[in-house]
Formats: structure tokens, C-alpha cells, sequence
């Protein structure tokens, strides 16, 4: 099973980074992430879906389809937890 983190940053109270990380052997590598104009790391489910759904894409392409999702308690959003 993989596991895969969400996290979003703040870069220079001006732009969000949001990455999707797959984490082995304690580490998480970065599999996926872009860069938002948006000062803050509270990012809509409509702008993380986009993400997400690239990152299915990457996925499938690889033949991961047993994954586990990650994100701390700023992601508890019912549209967003729909979709995974």
C-alpha cells in the first residue's frame, strides 16, 4: 500500500505551495506540487481537486491503485473526503 501526504505552505505571505508527497522509509518524496497566488495555506477543495486528480492520473500510470491518503485537520472538508 502506498501511503501519499497533502500539505500546503505559504511562500513570502503570497503564494501557496501545495504538494503531494509519497512517504518511504520515513521520508516523504515529492511526487507532485504546484505553486498558487494565494496567501493563504487554507486552500478550497475545488483548488486541491485539480491537484488530486493529476496525482490519480501519475497513479494509475504507475499501477498504484491501493493507496492511503494523508492530510492533517485543515483538509477536513466532506467534498473533498467524497472524492478520495
Amino acid at each position: 500500500m502506498e501511503r501519499l501526504a497533502l500539505d500546503t505552505s505559504v511562500l513570502f505571505e503570497k503564494f501557496c505551495l501545495i504538494r503531494v508527497a509519497v512517504l518511504f522509509r520515513g521520508r516523504a518524496v515529492p511526487l507532485y506540487s504546484t505553486v498558487l497566488k494565494y496567501a493563504s495555506a487554507q486552500v478550497s477543495t475545488a483548488r486541491l481537486l485539480p491537484v488530486l486528480a493529476h496525482v490519480k492520473g501519475m497513479l494509475e500510470h504507475l499501477g498504484m491503485r491501493d493507496v492511503r491518503f494523508l492530510a492533517d485537520r485543515g483538509f477536513c472538508d466532506v467534498e473533498l473526503m467524497d472524492w478520495l
